[in-house]
């Protein structure tokens, strides 16, 4: 007897050995999204990081339901404690199921769903749109009824077990595919994913006269009578959301139909794509394209949104509850530092946008290309840069580069030693050089991205130390009064 207890005791061992094993290699082997704006693994990862049932609001959905509502900004204005849980493109199914996965971790008072893939009439998503969204998430009994619902059944397999699809990848592999620090660690932004660039809308379609119904296919509206029944039986409030996105008339009969399903079952509706005036939202200023907002178009829909949340389910206001205070209070300085990377891209002048990074906590790389002289140089552009200690020695010959750290120029360096410079800064950043006849172009390499100087011109590369990355790069002529270019 004791020699079969001490065989099962051997074997269950070596299951579980071999289980750690095989989830570590396949967590190593599986692609990840860590590159922001779009790290959504680290925002999926981060609700379990979340302290336990502390989150009274959580949204579901589609990228526009991850760029529209900044949880920072609801926090800012009505104190309520919220989190984004949206993959791209993610049907009503996997809606779903992930909000039976966010049961696990939180007990919300408002759950919205995002309504924008009403319109979806396939049976099955496509491949990189389920794996944006399945492989994120650790095996469980829920997972599994999310690759059935999800996947068409010759494809499973590779769903179920990652390393079926991912084992070709150990030529790609980098040291991020080994570092797991993202699954300790909550996400500052709570789920919201910043968009800088604007795209200015020349015009929408009129909607107001829009009174046709859509039906919705089968598994849509099978699976989003699911979500309602789920929260009858978890007891939140069901919010069917649809946030601004130039919608067109057929989109929003489908949207017309989701608001009948919400009326017949007392469920609240809300489409932002009527609600242009009463929000302030401006075409020319705030759009990232013609379907989703950026950060000033975000910021006035969650200002509009956190006020219907307090108005219509009464959530407290936790500002000042001691336990919420210092995951908090990091988002609200992350998202400052990232609103003020948006106000550099609208400086349009050498001076303001000096003003402006040395005023904050930034480290600033100026170079130039090596024909760029003190006599091709304007006065007015020479003036500026001296008043910032800038272009300070008496003959600028050949590439000039300076450094500027706490709004000050400890380094003004020759090429050969600047890559010392930058590591005695601690910044992950190499400067490389190529030389094409008598011009030197300065390549910055920071992770996956080059940046380059231009002939003629001075390029400024801004890096912001609480973010840890670069979030501005422009050139600025110096030939003229220092207008910047790109």
């Amino acid at each position: 007897m004791k020699q079969m207890q001490k065989g099962a005791i051997e074997l269950l061992a070596c299951i579980l050995i071999f289980g750690m094993v095989f989830s570590g290699t396949t967590r190593v082997f599986q692609m990840k999204q860590l590159e922001e704006p779009w790290d959504m693994t680290r925002k999926v990862e981060g609700i379990k990081n979340e302290e336990k049932d502390s989150v009274d609001v959580m949204y579901f959905g589609s990228s526009h339901m991850y760029t529209s509502i900044n949880p920072v900004v609801v926090w800012e204005e009505q104190g309520i404690p919220s989190y984004i849980l949206a993959t791209q493109k993610q049907p009503f199914w996997i809606s779903y199921y992930y909000m039976r996965e966010a049961l696990k971790y939180q007990k919300p008072k408002v759950v919205v769903l995002d309504i924008y893939r009403s319109d979806f009439l396939e049976e099955y998503e496509e491949e990189s749109v389920n794996r944006a969204a399945i492989d994120l998430l650790d095996f469980s009994y829920n997972k599994a009824q999310m690759i059935e619902a999800s996947v068409p059944k010759e494809e499973r397999a590779s769903y179920y077990v990652n390393l079926i699809k991912y084992h070709g990848r150990w030529k790609e592999l980098t040291k991020e595919d080994f570092d797991w620090s993202y699954r300790t660690k909550q996400d500052p932004l709570k789920g919201y994913v910043c968009l800088y660039p604007t795209t200015p809308i020349d015009r929408r379609q009129s909607l107001e006269e829009v009174t046709e119904v859509q039906d919705m296919s089968d598994k849509t509206k099978e699976y989003l009578m699911k979500i309602i029944e789920l929260s009858k039986k978890k007891g939140f409030e069901l919010v069917l959301y649809k946030a601004p996105s130039n919608a067109t008339k057929e989109q929003k009969a489908y949207y017309n139909a989701v608001e009948a399903i919400a009326k017949e079952n007392n469920i609240h509706f809300i489409d932002y794509n009527m609600l242009y005036k009463e929000v302030g939202l401006d075409l020319s200023k705030d759009f990232y394209d013609e379907n989703h907002v950026n950060l000033l178009g975000a910021k006035k829909v969650s200002k509009h949104f956190s006020a219907y949340l307090a108005d219509e389910f009464q959530l407290e206001d936790k500002r000042n509850k001691v336990s919420y205070k210092e995951t908090w209070d990091q988002a609200v300085q992350i998202n400052e530092r990232w609103e003020k990377a948006y106000e550099l891209r609208n400086i349009v002048n050498l001076k303001d946008y000096v003003e402006a990074v040395k005023a904050e906590d930034y480290v600033v790389l100026f170079t130039t290309v090596s024909n760029v002289s003190l006599d091709t140089v304007s006065e007015e552009s020479l003036k500026v840069c001296q008043d910032f200690g800038l272009l300070q020695k008496e003959k600028l010959k050949g590439h000039y580069i300076a450094i500027m750290k706490d709004g000050e120029i400890p380094y003004e360096v020759d090429r050969e030693a600047l890559n010392d410079a930058i590591r005695d800064l601690g910044l992950p950043i190499e400067v490389a050089y190529n030389d094409q006849e008598r011009y030197t172009l300065s390549n910055i390499d920071y992770k996956d991205h080059n940046y380059f100087t231009s002939r003629g011109n001075m390029n400024i590369i801004v890096y912001d130390k609480k973010l840890n990355k670069i979030v501005s790069n422009v050139l600025v002529d110096l030939k003229t009064q220092g207008k910047i270019v790109q």
